[in-house]
């Protein structure tokens, strides 16, 4: 694939990284990425994203950079085979923020703040996701309460956990729906940022959608919640929340963040079923999402 579309005989090294896409390390240059044929159009979109906002993250004196998109041979932003699609792109140097550390988290809604700054120039157009995550939550309220619900898997945490997000949603989506939106990045989580000496970089745009800020904010919530091992997680997300607000001067709220948790919960549980029904071989994702779920659930008051 390397040599055939874009002339590169090294060999690459497998990543374990990321549950959507396929990643090889190619020397110390490049990121080859792969997915299955239904992502064919997001992954050209958010290759187009990539190669965009060069200049307008230049034309605004952004401070981070995006990975730069390589063109295949016959200039293609992705190549297409049998077995999928792919993408090839530049690497960017720097570390990744540690999750479990405490002081991640002020630098991350830091850094949030510029983004945000920023991506309020950027053409909604250019947007990864035709439908933000807020659009896609009240849809599947919309589903649930019309229809009988089937489970995914087989742990009976799931019809539970579902039951109970529904229900606490359902009166408190619409407000978030209400307030302003614009294009976010879609998976705002330690990884998915490189930090270094000669300044900082974005990767993984393919959740990029058009919603509220407070989607953003919440992402890196449920890190802290999830995945930080920080000691009074509900302490941690107010400073974060608090913190974002200053830097960002927006006004956001905790009760709005904790809304946008779960609406991207249900969303990204929505996102890896139809992942499922459409291409198959998910279903080592599908089987973290009751547990995750109903960690959400808890922390809401939800169960």
């Amino acid at each position: 694939m390397l040599r055939d579309s874009w002339g590169i005989a090294a060999v690459p090294d497998r990543v374990a990284r990321g549950a959507s896409r396929n990643t090889w390390r190619v020397d110390s240059r490049f990121w080859l990425s792969h997915s299955d044929a239904t992502e064919g159009a997001s992954l050209h979109r958010e290759a187009q994203l990539l190669e965009a906002l060069p200049a307008l993250l230049e034309a605004h004196g952004a401070a981070w950079r995006v990975p730069p998109v390589v063109r295949t041979l016959t200039h293609a932003v992705v190549a297409t085979t049998g077995d999928g699609v792919w993408r090839l792109s530049g690497h960017l140097c720097g570390e990744e923020p540690d999750m479990q550390s405490g002081d991640t988290y002020p630098l991350l809604a830091r850094k949030l703040a510029e983004l945000h700054a920023r991506l309020e120039f950027v053409p909604r157009s250019l947007a990864v996701r035709e439908s933000g995550a807020v659009e896609r939550a009240r849809a599947f309220i919309f589903a649930y309460e019309a229809s009988s619900f089937l489970p995914a898997t087989n742990d009976p945490r799931e019809e539970r956990a579902v039951r109970a997000l529904v229900a606490w949603l359902a009166p408190r989506v619409g407000a978030l729906a209400s307030l302003p939106t614009q294009l976010t990045h879609g998976d705002w989580i330690p990884p998915n940022i490189k930090v270094g000496s000669r300044g900082w970089g974005v990767l993984d745009w393919e959740f990029s959608r058009v919603d509220p800020v407070e989607m953003d904010v919440a992402q890196s919530c449920s890190t802290i919640l999830m995945w930080s091992g920080l000691g009074n997680p509900a302490e941690h997300i107010a400073a974060f929340v608090e913190m974002y607000g200053a830097h960002s001067g927006r006004v956001v709220s905790v009760a709005t963040v904790r809304t946008a948790m779960v609406v991207y919960w249900l969303q990204n549980y929505l996102h890896w079923r139809c992942r499922q029904d459409a291409a198959a071989g998910f279903e080592d994702v599908l089987v973290r999402q009751p547990g995750r779920l109903l960690t959400i659930a808890e922390f809401v008051g939800a169960v």
